[in-house]
C-alpha cells in the first residue's frame, strides 16, 4: 500500500534540504566523518559518503538570542510539527561545547530517510551539524558521523 503522504513528504524533504543548503553560514573548523569525502572550498562545510549520505556543518545567528534549552524545545517541536518522526534525542559533547542531538526519520518515496541534527549554542552563534541519508545506509555510518560531530571546533 502506498503511503498517501509520500509525494508531500518528498516535496517537503527536498524543499527543506534545499533551504538548508543555501542559507548563509560562517566557516567552521569541521572534518568529514570517516569514509566521507569533503567538498573542497565549500561554505558551509559539506561531505558525502560513497552511497549518498550527506553531512554538513554550518552556523546561524542565535536570533532570537536564547540558551540551548530554548533551541532544544523549538527544534524538536518544529521538526515534529513538520511531519518528521522522532527517533531519539541526546546530549552531545565536543571538547568545548555541550549540545543537543536529535534523530528523526521521514518517508521519501518508498524508503525511509534518517535526519540527524546536532545543535550547539556559542554566544550569538548557533553551530548546526546535519546528516541525512537513506536509513539503512545512514545506520552503517552513524558512528562515524557522531564522532565527527564530537570533533567540531566552534
Amino acid at each position: 500500500m502506498k503511503n498517501k503522504y509520500s509525494a508531500y513528504s518528498l516535496s517537503f524533504f527536498l524543499m527543506f534540504v534545499t533551504v538548508l543548503m543555501v542559507s548563509g553560514c560562517k566557516t567552521l573548523p569541521a572534518n568529514a566523518p570517516e569514509g566521507f569525502a569533503a567538498y573542497q572550498g565549500e561554505n558551509p562545510f559539506r561531505a558525502v559518503s560513497p552511497d549518498g549520505v550527506m553531512y554538513r556543518v554550518r552556523t546561524e545567528e542565535n536570533k532570537p538570542f536564547a540558551e540551548l534549552s530554548f533551541w532544544k524545545t523549538a527544534l524538536k517541536k518544529h521538526m515534529n510539527d513538520s511531519g518528521y518522526r522522532f527517533i531519539s534525542e541526546s546530549e552531545v559533547k565536543t571538547d568545548t561545547q555541550t549540545g543537543y542531538q536529535l534523530e528523526l526519520s521521514a518517508p521519501v518515496g518508498d524508503k525511509d530517510y534518517t535526519y540527524l541534527i546536532a545543535l550547539f549554542v556559542k554566544g550569538d552563534t548557533l553551530i548546526i551539524a546535519e546528516a541525512s541519508g537513506e536509513m539503512t545506509r545512514f545506520k552503517k555510518l552513524q558512528t562515524s558521523i557522531v564522532e565527527a560531530i564530537k570533533k567540531i571546533k566552534g
